[in-house]
C-alpha cells in the first residue's frame, strides 16, 4: 500500500518519481516564465527600449517580491511535512495563513509602486517605460503571492497536475491579451510596456480564482481542512521563520543582478540588448529549475516528516541526472541556432541593433555561458530544495549574501564597469559565481549538517 509520504506510485527517490512529480510542475511553472518570455517577444517588436525596460524593471520588481514570495513558497514544506506526519487535516490551515499574508501585503506593495521608481530608474534614459512596467506588476503582486501559496498547497500533497491546468489557462489568457494591450486595438489605446504587465496581472487573477475554486472543493475541505479560514499563528510564525532567511538571501542576489544590469548599461545599448536576450532564454528555461527545486523540496519534506532518510541520496542523484539531460538539450539549441534566437527579438522597421559578425560571435559565446549557468544553477537549486525542506534556510541566506557581494559585484565592476567587457564576459562572470554558490551548497549537503539542523527544529510544528 502506498504510504502517506509517497507522492507518486513510484519508488521513493527514483528517477521515475522525480520525473512524475516534476514534469507537471514544469508545465505549471511555465505560467510565469512563458508569460515573461512572451511579453519580451512582443515588446522587442514594439521597441528595443521596451525590451530593456521589461528586463531592468522586471528585476527591480522581483527584488521587492522575492522575500514575500520565499515566505509563501514555504507552504509546500509545511504541507509536505504535515502530510508525511499524517496530519493532513491541518494542511489547509497552513495554506490559508500564507494566503492571508499575501492579501495583507497590498498596502506595502502599493506604497512601493508609488515611491520606488524615482529611486530605482533615475538617469537610465528609459524611466517612463521602466516605471510603467514596474508599477503595474507591483499592483498585481499580492495576487501573484496568493497564487504561489495555492501552488504550494497542491505541490505539498502531490497534486501537481492542478498547477499544470492553472498554468495553461493563464498562458492562454496572457497570449490573447498581450498583442491587444501592447499595440492597442479597437477602443483600447497602445499601452506598450504597461499593457504587457497588465496582461500578465490579469492572467494571474484568473489563475488564482481557478486554484481557489479547486482548493475549496468538498473533498479538499474534508481531507485537508481547506474550509478552515482562521488565523493560526504557529503556522504563520513557522512560515516566516523558514521563509524570511531564504527570501532575504534571494533578495540580496536579485539586488546584485539589478546592479549588474545597471553596470551593463554603461557598456552601451548593443551589449545590453545581447545580455537581455540571453537572459530571456534563461528565463524561458528556468521553469525547469524551479520545478526541480520544488519537486525535490516536496519529496524531501514528506520523507523527513515520515522520518524516512534512506531515500534522500537517491533523490539527489535522480535530480542531478535528469537535469543533465535538460542541459544537453538547451546546449544543443543555443549552440546550433543563435541566429534564429536573435531573430526572434529583432524589432520591426530597423529598430533593432545592427548585428555585426563581431557582435554575433559575442552573442554565441554568451548563449553558451547561459547554458552552463543553467546546468550549475539547476544543481544548486535542487540542493536548495533539500535545505529548505530541512528548514536550513539561514545557511542559504549567508551563502547568497557573501558570494554575491564578494564574488559577483566586484568582478562585474572591474571587468564590465571598468574594462567594458561584452555580453559574453558578463555571462562568464555569472557562471563563475553560480559555480562557487553550488560548491557551498554541495559541501553543506555532504557534511550532513543540514539534517542535524532539521532535527534540532523538529519540535516547532
Amino acid at each position: 500500500m502506498q504510504k502517506n509520504y509517497q507522492l507518486t506510485c513510484h519508488t521513493c527517490g527514483s528517477k521515475r518519481e522525480f520525473w512524475a512529480l516534476t514534469w507537471p510542475l514544469m508545465i505549471g511553472l511555465l505560467s510565469s516564465t512563458v508569460m515573461m518570455f512572451v511579453d519580451r517577444l512582443f515588446l522587442a517588436k514594439w521597441s528595443p527600449l521596451g525590451l530593456n525596460a521589461a528586463v531592468s524593471a522586471g528585476i527591480a520588481y522581483f527584488m521587492f517580491l522575492v522575500i514575500p514570495m520565499a515566505v509563501v513558497e514555504i507552504v509546500e514544506v509545511l504541507v509536505g511535512r504535515l502530510n508525511g506526519e499524517e496530519r493532513s487535516q491541518e494542511a489547509g490551515s497552513a495554506a490559508w495563513q500564507m494566503v492571508l499574508f499575501s492579501v495583507g501585503l497590498l498596502p506595502l506593495f502599493w506604497l512601493i509602486s508609488l515611491f520606488a521608481p524615482s529611486l530605482l530608474f533615475i538617469g537610465t534614459g528609459n524611466e517612463a517605460n521602466e516605471t510603467g512596467y514596474f508599477r503595474t506588476l507591483m499592483l498585481f503582486a499580492p495576487i501573484q503571492c496568493t497564487m504561489i501559496s495555492l501552488y504550494g498547497f497542491f505541490i505539498g500533497i502531490g497534486h501537481v497536475k492542478i498547477v499544470t491546468y492553472s498554468a495553461i489557462l493563464g498562458n492562454v489568457v496572457n497570449i490573447c491579451l498581450d498583442d491587444w494591450m501592447i499595440f492597442g486595438g479597437g477602443p483600447l489605446p497602445e499601452l506598450g510596456v504597461t499593457g504587457a504587465a497588465a496582461a500578465t496581472g490579469i492572467s494571474q487573477v484568473i489563475q488564482t480564482l481557478f486554484l481557489l475554486s479547486i482548493f475549496w472543493m468538498r473533498r479538499h475541505r474534508e481531507k485537508y481542512g481547506t474550509g478552515w479560514l482562521k488565523l493560526n499563528l504557529s503556522f504563520l510564525r513557522e512560515g516566516l521563520r523558514i521563509g524570511l532567511p531564504s527570501g532575504a538571501g534571494r533578495s540580496i542576489e536579485v539586488m546584485a543582478h539589478f546592479l549588474f544590469f545597471r553596470i551593463m548599461l554603461s557598456v552601451g545599448q548593443e551589449q545590453m540588448v545581447l545580455v537581455s536576450i540571453a537572459q530571456s532564454i534563461y528565463i524561458l528555461s528556468s521553469f525547469i529549475i524551479d520545478a526541480q527545486c520544488k519537486g525535490a523540496s516536496a519529496i524531501v519534506a514528506n520523507l523527513l516528516g515520515a522520518n524516512q532518510h534512506s531515500a534522500l541520496a537517491k533523490v539527489l542523484r535522480s535530480g542531478f541526472t535528469i537535469h543533465c539531460g535538460y542541459f544537453l538539450l538547451l546546449f544543443l539549441i543555443v549552440f546550433n541556432f543563435p541566429e534564429y534566437i536573435y531573430s526572434l527579438f529583432s524589432a520591426n522597421e530597423g529598430a533593432s541593433i545592427q548585428m555585426t559578425p563581431e557582435l554575433m560571435a559575442t552573442f554565441k559565446r554568451a548563449l553558451i555561458a547561459v547554458s552552463l549557468f543553467f546546468l550549475v544553477d539547476g544543481w544548486g537549486w535542487i540542493l536548495v530544495g533539500f535545505l529548505t525542506a530541512a528548514k536550513d534556510t539561514r545557511y542559504v541566506f549567508w551563502v547568497s549574501a557573501l558570494v554575491n557581494w564578494i564574488a559577483y559585484v566586484p568582478p562585474t565592476l572591474w571587468f564590465i564597469g571598468w574594462k567594458k567587457g561584452g555580453a559574453d564576459i558578463a555571462w562568464t562572470i555569472i557562471v563563475g559565481v553560480t559555480s562557487v554558490t553550488f560548491l557551498f551548497y554541495l559541501w553543506r549537503y555532504l557534511s550532513g549538517r543540514w539534517l542535524r539542523y532539521n532535527h534540532e527544529k523538529e519540535a516547532i510544528l
